[in-house]
């Protein structure tokens, strides 16, 4: 298992991956997630887009 699939696995299990997925079912058209370094939002939005499928569009602040 490399370390990217890790990652995703206990992004998976977070208690705030349930938070998010919720928000975006309930038709929250725009959400603004905090305080995340690194590759954080890209391992949430690949986990909520896994869990709820669909499109959706993430836009950061920069490359990260």
């Amino acid at each position: 298992m490399t370390a990217s699939e890790q990652i995703l696995g206990l992004v998976r299990e977070a208690r705030t991956l349930g938070q998010l997925c919720r928000e975006l079912k309930n038709g929250s058209a725009t959400l603004h997630l905090q305080e995340m370094v690194g590759g954080a939002l890209s391992s949430y939005a690949a986990a909520a887009v896994e869990r709820l499928r669909g499109v959706h569009i993430f836009v950061a602040e920069d490359r990260d």
